[in-house]
């Protein structure tokens, strides 16, 4: 641990890389060790130098529920290298499941707008299963048009697997539909397929096969499959009684 303070920030890199490595199974039975490593990584991302470092930092700290990580995430919001801006979400807790609060709410809307391709697809990716609200949305929605597909991908699987019925999230979800990509396409149809609505028949049409095994068990393919096979089973039993 002494090493956290070592001048090289390669000893310092090492360190932080080694405790960002959450839930190694050696760790169940010490959770004090857990709390002190939490600790001191909290106090770390505060005067860490190095432009590398504080990333694996904010990486490990985002892995444990640490009382001051909401504050360190907005100190970091703005930090000048990409590799650190990408881990603010984690910190904030947007992947923990939990509802952020006013302020971490704001903070994660402006990396939907950063230059940086990986921090915007960081917010969508930290953002999964967390409790939609229209601040979270609208970060969201921004993201699920932007113009890297990666980005796309993150935000529409976020969209398609929330709790959040609203007409808008919908609407972008139909969008994929379009999508030359095709795991893109199948975001958007299991998000139409779990909220019911009409255009899940186009998304199914437009989906196309999907590859085996790659989609064998994909959590999204099963719904699908399984609509397939209740829409074949209707066709039969209309075409038996037409008979």
């Amino acid at each position: 641990m002494a090493r956290h303070r070592h001048p090289d920030p390669a000893h310092r890199r090492f360190v932080a890389s080694h405790l960002s490595i959450a839930d190694v199974p050696w760790q169940d039975g010490y959770p004090c060790y857990l709390d002190e490593e939490a600790g001191l990584l909290a106090a770390w991302a505060l005067v860490e130098p190095d432009g590398e470092v504080p990333a694996e930092v904010l990486v490990g700290l985002g892995s444990r529920e640490h009382p001051a990580g909401e504050a360190i995430g907005l100190r970091h919001a703005d930090h000048p290298d990409p590799r650190v801006r990408r881990e603010v979400p984690r910190c904030l807790g947007a992947d923990h499941g939990d509802r952020l609060s006013a302020a971490a709410t704001a903070c994660v809307r402006r990396p939907a707008l950063d230059p940086d391709e990986k921090v915007r697809a960081g917010v969508g990716w930290a953002l999964q299963g967390c409790p939609v609200t229209s601040g979270t949305r609208a970060a969201l929605l921004t993201l699920v048009r932007d113009e890297a597909p990666a980005v796309r991908l993150a935000a529409g699987s976020a969209l398609a697997a929330s709790a959040d019925r609203t007409r808008e999230v919908a609407d972008a979800l139909a969008a994929l539909l379009d999508e030359d990509e095709q795991r893109l396409r199948l975001e958007g149809t299991y998000g139409l397929l779990l909220r019911d609505d009409p255009r899940t028949a186009a998304g199914v049409e437009r989906l196309g096969p999907l590859a085996w095994p790659e989609y064998r068990y994909d959590h999204r393919a099963e719904p699908v499959r399984q609509w397939r096979r209740r829409r074949d089973r209707r066709g039969e039993r209309e075409e038996h009684e037409g008979a």
